[in-house]
């Protein structure tokens, strides 16, 4: 398939080509579908019939302006029903791929919108070493707040072998929980081909004969599960709710159920 012509993006006053497709409501009151004579005759480079101009004001996400089968009554329209990200590829021109959006970008920046409102922005840098494709972590990702959920109490602690990964340690009661989700972990490496060492070991009586799934992850990746296991788990018993955050699910496990809960495991080594 021919590559295609990308949506424009106006970001921080410049324009900017889009290596994402956001999607808008036909029946909106002030967007117009036109007639095969009056819009854009369709082309092998454009086969979804128009162009968007977009633009990101503040936090705030906005569809400026259509081009081709579509167009708009007012101009610009707040684009509170869309939900995704904003992929700006940032690095020089790599290999073309006739196809997709033509060239791959190593380099590129990811802004998430929900409900219209930017929530995060970050970069991806491809030739970095360990790097994991975003579709591939957001599979892992899911299947590590799966287990996280399962567990009793999960922490993440520096690797004494190894100083260019961490490890991320889940804590369970119960013997089938483990070999579950050391089944369930697993299953998620290999379809996203990603190695991923994985330990288990049988506590020592002092952890309440909990039961560890220890996984080795980059620092890279470590970095951005810290993150999210410090916003996501919360003290305050009486006001921990399940809580979602990108592709994280959590929710708080009761103090008395949480083995050697005494601790801070968020920076202490645990006793093997």
């Amino acid at each position: 398939m021919t590559a295609q012509v990308t949506e424009r993006l106006i970001y921080k006053g410049e324009e900017v080509s889009l290596h994402s497709e956001p999607n808008f409501p036909l029946d909106h009151p002030e967007i117009i579908t036109l007639t095969s004579k009056e819009g854009m005759a369709p082309i092998s480079a454009c086969r979804r019939g128009y162009v968007g101009t977009w633009e990101i004001k503040g936090r705030s996400f906005f569809l400026n302006h259509l081009q081709g089968k579509y167009k708009l009554k007012t101009t610009p329209i707040s684009a509170d029903w869309f939900s995704g990200q904003l992929i700006i590829p940032e690095s020089g021109k790599a290999e073309y791929i006739h196809g997709g959006w033509g060239y791959q970008y190593s380099q590129n920046k990811i802004i998430t919108v929900v409900a219209g409102m930017v929530t995060n922005i970050e970069y991806q840098d491809k030739t970095v070493p360990e790097f994991i494709d975003s579709q591939i972590k957001i599979r892992l990702n899911c299947t590590l707040g799966a287990i996280a959920e399962a567990s009793v109490n999960c922490c993440i602690q520096p690797n004494e072998n190894d100083e260019g990964n961490k490890l991320v340690v889940f804590f369970f009661e119960q013997q089938s929980v483990l070999e579950a989700m050391t089944g369930k972990l697993v299953v998620a490496a290999q379809e996203s081909k990603v190695s991923l060492p994985i330990a288990t070991y049988i506590a020592k009586p002092n952890l309440a004969k909990a039961h560890m799934l220890t996984v080795s992850v980059s620092l890279r990746w470590a970095v951005e599960l810290e993150k999210m296991f410090m916003s996501n788990h919360y003290s305050d018993i009486e006001n921990s709710v399940n809580h979602i955050n990108g592709f994280w699910l959590f929710s708080m496990k009761e103090e008395k159920n949480t083995p050697n809960s005494g601790d801070n495991l968020w920076g202490s080594d645990i006793p093997f």
